[in-house]
């Protein structure tokens, strides 16, 4: 049986003051499963399946399946390729799997470059509660602290070239850095934006910026520059992160292997999770 790895993610839920916490509103999408619809997002549609509160709502688990139209070929021994025959009503599933812990708000999220971005999940929380849902980046204490300190100087981001071309929002401004390396057969480009006095705290423009690069595989620094110091802050290399393994059965992992070991990546980050929401701030609010 062969065994693949796994990014792990861990994100802050974030809601809008007066609107309700994020395990409140998966609790309700517990209650009425009929309110999980499909959304589209481009030539894809996705939803959430197999939400289960665990220990009276402590924690939640559940997938974020995108569903495909466009299924690959199928490649034997000899290197022929023929076509994976779908019918109209069929789809090709990819999940991200997570864990949702309610006294942090904490979200650990498997990465799967296959499957969805963070933010469709960001969308699909905030369409079916009617909220504004963020799940912010949860960044090693030390780097918070310097974030927090001061003002956004510079931003440095390296980027590779894309391999998901539709992944990328043509309304993003990424989209047209990444139709630049297209054209001139580049593999990475990087980008460095500055400001004559100050881009200013890490606020919406910044921080969505920042929240949308390091989650994209190809991604491959963010930097950020405060006023008055040198060195600068690896948001990329700083975001609290960690690796699993799980088997494999054909193509798939086993759903509870990767549940069971995203537990274990949140319990070998403790310390500075703890640190962290200890802060009583989230990076990328």
């Amino acid at each position: 049986m062969a065994n693949k790895s796994f990014r792990v993610r861990f994100y802050a839920g974030v809601t809008e003051q007066g609107e309700p916490p994020v395990n409140e509103i998966f609790s309700g999408l517990c209650q009425n499963p009929g309110l999980h619809p499909h959304l589209r997002d481009g030539t894809v549609a996705y939803e959430l399946r197999d939400l289960v509160p665990l220990n009276g709502g402590k924690v939640f688990r559940g997938v974020l399946a995108v569903l495909r139209d466009d299924a690959p070929n199928i490649r034997d021994a000899g290197g022929a390729e023929r076509p994976i025959a779908l019918a109209e009503d069929e789809h090709i599933i990819e999940k991200n799997h997570f864990l949702y812990y309610s006294d942090r708000q904490l979200l650990a999220w498997q990465v799967n470059g296959r499957g969805s971005h963070i933010s469709r999940m960001e969308k699909y929380l905030s369409h079916v509660s009617q909220a504004t849902v963020g799940l912010a980046d949860v960044v090693q204490p030390n780097a918070l602290r310097r974030l927090q300190a001061g003002t956004v100087k510079r931003l440095k981001v390296r980027i590779a070239a894309s391999k998901n071309a539709a992944a990328v929002n043509p309304h993003d401004w990424e989209a047209s850095t990444f139709d630049l390396m297209n054209g001139i057969g580049a593999s990475t480009v990087t980008v460095e934006v500055s400001a004559g006095r100050t881009l200013g705290k890490l606020g919406d423009r910044v921080g969505a910026i920042v929240h949308r690069l390091i989650e994209r595989d190809d991604t491959r620094a963010v930097q950020v520059t405060m006023t008055g110091e040198k060195e600068p802050i690896d948001l990329f290399a700083d975001c609290i992160t960690d690796m699993i393994i799980v088997p494999m059965i054909g193509v798939y992992p086993v759903a509870e292997d990767i549940f069971a070991e995203l537990e274990k990546a949140k319990q070998r980050n403790q310390a500075a999770l703890d640190e962290h929401f200890g802060q009583g701030n989230n990076i990328l609010e």
